[in-house]
C-alpha cells in the first residue's frame, strides 16, 4: 500500500440526480457481497439525528484492513444536503485520494426545521451493499428577525450593551455635563437592522468628521424605553477606521398591519421601512429645545393609524446638511404641503411607534383627491373631536393641533391656556361644553363637544382595616405582546388568600397588548389595573410606587361599591408602578 497524502483540493460534487457512480476499490482483491455488508455496518455517524447548521465530514471510505471501498453518499433532499469528495488531480496520481474525509454540505432551509435522511453505497466488483440510513435535522436559516430576538429579548437583563455598526442618522451635537454628546441609528454590518445609541459622549472635533456610513463601536447603560425599546445610552463613540465606510442599505419592509400586530415590529427596530397610503389624521409644528451651546429640532410631520395603533411621522435635525435656520424653513415648506385628510407615503427608520424620517427624498405626500378648504376644515374638525372623552375623573391637558382653537362654552373645570384644553375636575360633577373651531384657507368649521368632570368619590378606609405592602416581582426580560385581559397576580406576593386576581384591562388604550416589564409593571395610558378581593374579603384601597411620564401622574383609582374591585387607570400617561400598597380586611 502507498503512503497517503492529504489534498487540499476541493472534491468534486457527486451528481446523485444524473445516477452518477465513482465506487473503487484500492487493491485488486474484490469483496463479497456479504463482506461489504460486514463493513457497511462498522460506520459511525457522530451527529445522528441532531439539529446541524453547519457542513460536517463523512468518512470517504471502509477498510478490512487490507482493502479500502470508497464510499458514495445519498441524500433524501440533495438541495439541503449534497456531499463533496477530493477531487482528482493529475499531478498526485499516485496518491490514493479516496481516504480523504467527504464533506457534507449543509444548506439551510428558510421556512422551517427539516429532517433529512442520507445513506451510503458500498461496490467491489459486481458486489454492492448499503449503509444503514442517518437522519439530521437542518436548522431553519438564521435570519435578521432571529438576530433582532435574541438582542432585544436578553439585553434586557444587562447592565450594559455593546454595539456595533455603521452611522445611519446622527444627531444634532448636544452638550451635558460639560460634555457633547449625540444620538446615532447605527446599522449592524450584515445590514439586516440596527440599533439606538442615545446621548452617547463624543468630541466636538470627532462628531463634525463622523459621515454617514463610518463603521462605530459603542459600549452603554441599557435602557427601556415606554415602548418597549432599547438603548445604549451614555456610551463613548469609537470610530473604526479600519473599517471602510459603507453605503448604508436601503431596503425597505413593509409597515402592515400583520407587523404592527403583537411584537414584531420590535425585532424590526431600526430597520428602514415604508409605509404607503395612510391618511393623515394630525399635524404639529413641533418643538425646539436648547441644550447648552447647541440646540436640537424635532419636526412632527403627521400621525396616522395602522391596524389601530397610531404611528408619527417626524423630521430630526441632523439628518440634513441644514443648518437650523435653513432645517426650520425646510420643514415649514414640507408642512404647507400636507393637510389633515391627505393620504401620504412614508419612508424612514423604525423607532418604537414612530418613524424618524432621515431626509426630505424620503417623504412624498399623494392627495387622495383634491379637498377643498371647507373638506379640510371639517376633516381637521373631525380629527379634533377624537381627542375628548365622555368624562374626566382627573387632571387632563389636551393639546390642540394646528389649525385647531377652541373656547369653553359653558362649564368651570375646564380652560384654554396656549393652544391647550386644561381640565381640572372637582368634588361635584360639571357638564363642561368646548366649541372647536378648524380653519383652512378661507373656511373655518366649528362644532361642540361635551363632557363631564367628577373627581372620584373619597376613599374611607375603616379603621381596623389591614394594610401589606407588597413589591413588584419583575421577569429577568420584558414579557411582551401580553393579550389584555390576562392576569399578572403572579408577579406581586399578596398576603394569603386576600387577593383573588390582578387583571390588565385595555380600557381606552390603543396599544394592542402590553409588556410586562423587567424593571416596573406599566399601565400602559388608558389601560386599567383591576384588582379582585378573594371570598369573604373586602378592599378599600390601593396605595403605589412609581413613575409617570406626565405631570398629571396620577392615576385614576375607584372602588367598586361593594368593595370587592378596586380600578386603577393610567388616565394621562403611563404609568410604571414598581409596589402596591393594599387596605384590607
Amino acid at each position: 500500500m502507498k503512503a497517503f497524502k492529504k489534498v487540499l483540493s476541493l472534491g468534486a460534487l457527486v451528481a446523485l440526480a444524473t445516477g452518477t457512480t465513482v465506487l473503487t476499490s484500492c487493491g485488486s482483491k474484490t469483496l463479497s457481497e456479504e463482506k461489504l455488508q460486514e463493513l457497511a455496518k462498522t460506520i459511525v455517524i457522530q451527529n445522528e439525528g441532531q439539529k446541524v447548521s453547519n457542513d460536517f465530514k463523512v468518512p470517504s471510505y471502509v477498510s478490512d484492513g487490507k482493502v479500502n471501498v470508497k464510499l458514495v453518499w445519498h441524500s433524501s433532499n440533495d438541495n439541503l444536503l449534497s456531499f463533496k469528495y477530493v477531487e482528482d488531480d493529475p499531478a498526485t496520481k499516485d496518491v490514493d485520494e479516496s481516504l480523504e474525509d467527504a464533506t457534507a454540505v449543509v444548506t439551510l432551509p428558510t421556512d422551517k426545521l427539516t429532517e433529512v435522511t442520507y445513506y451510503a453505497t458500498l461496490e467491489s466488483g459486481s458486489n454492492t451493499a448499503q449503509t444503514d440510513s442517518y437522519r439530521v435535522r437542518i436548522e431553519k436559516a438564521i435570519n435578521a428577525e432571529d438576530t433582532f430576538k435574541k438582542f432585544y429579548d436578553t439585553c434586557a437583563s444587562k447592565n450594559t450593551m455593546d454595539i456595533a455598526g455603521y452611522v445611519q442618522v446622527k444627531s444634532t451635537l448636544s452638550s451635558f455635563n460639560n460634555k457633547t454628546q449625540c444620538s446615532l441609528f447605527i446599522q449592524e454590518e450584515n445590514g439586516y437592522g440596527g440599533f439606538y445609541a442615545y446621548n452617547c459622549y463624543i468630541e466636538e472635533a470627532a462628531y463634525k468628521a463622523l459621515k454617514i456610513g463610518d463603521y462605530v463601536k459603542i459600549t452603554g447603560q441599557t435602557s427601556s424605553v415606554y415602548n418597549g425599546i432599547y438603548e445604549a445610552c451614555f456610551g463613548n463613540i469609537e470610530v473604526d477606521s479600519s473599517k471602510n465606510n459603507a453605503a448604508v442599505a436601503n431596503k425597505c419592509v413593509d409597515l402592515t398591519a400583520d407587523l404592527t400586530a403583537g411584537n414584531d415590529i420590535l425585532y424590526k427596530q431600526n430597520q428602514i421601512a415604508k409605509v404607503d397610503g395612510v391618511v393623515v389624521s394630525e399635524l404639529s409644528s413641533g418643538f425646539k429645545s436648547e441644550t447648552g451651546k447647541y440646540s436640537s429640532t424635532m419636526q412632527t410631520l403627521a400621525k396616522f393609524t395602522i391596524n389601530s395603533k397610531e404611528y408619527t411621522a417626524v423630521l430630526m435635525e441632523g439628518t440634513t446638511p441644514f443648518a437650523d435656520a435653513a432645517t426650520k424653513t425646510l420643514y415649514d415648506a414640507i408642512l404647507a404641503k400636507i393637510h389633515v385628510g391627505d393620504t401620504i407615503n412614508v419612508k424612514g427608520i423604525i423607532c418604537g411607534s414612530s418613524f424618524i424620517v432621515t431626509a426630505v427624498d424620503d417623504v412624498t405626500f399623494v392627495k387622495a383627491s383634491e379637498l377643498t378648504d371647507a373638506e379640510k376644515a371639517q376633516k381637521a374638525l373631525d380629527s379634533a373631536k377624537k381627542k375628548f372623552a365622555e368624562s374626566y375623573k382627573a387632571n387632563t391637558t389636551i393639546t390642540l393641533s394646528d389649525g385647531i382653537t377652541a373656547i369653553v362654552k359653558s362649564g368651570s373645570t375646564a380652560k384654554v391656556e396656549n393652544g391647550k384644553v386644561v381640565i381640572t375636575p372637582t368634588d361635584e360633577e360639571v357638564e363642561v361644553v368646548v366649541t372647536l373651531t378648524a380653519t383652512s384657507g378661507s373656511e373655518s368649521k366649528s362644532e361642540d363637544v361635551t363632557f363631564k368632570t367628577k373627581l372620584p368619590e373619597p376613599i374611607i378606609v375603616p379603621e381596623d382595616a389591614l394594610s401589606q405592602k407588597v413589591d413588584y416581582k419583575a421577569p429577568a426580560s420584558d414579557v411582551k405582546g401580553v393579550a389584555w385581559g390576562t392576569s399578572v397576580i403572579e408577579y406581586f406576593d399578596f398576603p394569603a388568600g386576600i387577593i383573588a386576581d390582578v387583571v390588565m384591562n385595555q380600557g381606552t388604550s390603543t396599544n394592542a397588548d402590553f409588556n410586562i416589564g423587567h424593571e416596573a409593571l406599566r399601565v400602559y395610558k388608558g389601560g386599567q389595573l383591576v384588582l379582585t378581593a378573594a371570598e369573604g374579603h373586602e378592599i378599600y384601597k390601593v396605595e403605589f410606587t412609581f413613575e409617570s411620564t406626565s405631570k398629571d401622574k396620577n392615576p385614576v383609582v375607584e372602588v367598586s361599591d361593594d368593595k370587592k374591585t378596586i380600578t386603577v387607570t393610567a388616565a394621562n400617561a403611563q404609568v410604571k408602578i414598581s409596589s402596591i400598597t393594599i387596605y384590607y380586611k
